[in-house]
């Protein structure tokens, strides 16, 4: 890969029949402008510690970015559109080829666990 590139193995978090998606995404991320010239990231932020020196955890942004990529998430075609909001139980088996389990908390009601 080119420099600042990354290569995210997924998994298809529908169908674990099929061989694991290599995906090849860049370290630049789309971004909107907040106003005054200031712009952010426009889907998943960088984490970043308490140091203000410290380097932005990038690697949340880099698997949705690798996700829009993929098409795996999306049944009318590849982008962030077609992450819609995003799954994390599927996100989690997109990266690690597992199905989730979900466990219901003790007094939750079901609709507080599953929005």
């Amino acid at each position: 890969g080119s420099a600042g590139a990354y290569v995210v193995t997924l998994h298809s978090p529908f169908d674990a029949s099929l061989p694991p998606t290599k995906v090849e995404v860049e370290e630049t991320l789309p971004a909107c402008c907040i106003g005054a010239g200031a712009c952010a990231a426009a889907y998943a932020k960088p984490a970043t510690d308490d140091d203000a020196q410290a380097a932005a955890v990038l690697w949340p942004c880099l698997v949705e970015k690798a996700c829009a990529a993929s098409g795996l998430f999306a049944a009318g075609g590849q982008g962030y559109e077609g992450l819609n909001g995003g799954d994390p139980a599927k996100a989690l088996q997109a990266l690690t080829g597992v199905a989730p389990s979900v466990f219901r908390l003790a007094g939750e009601a079901p609709a507080a666990v599953d929005a």
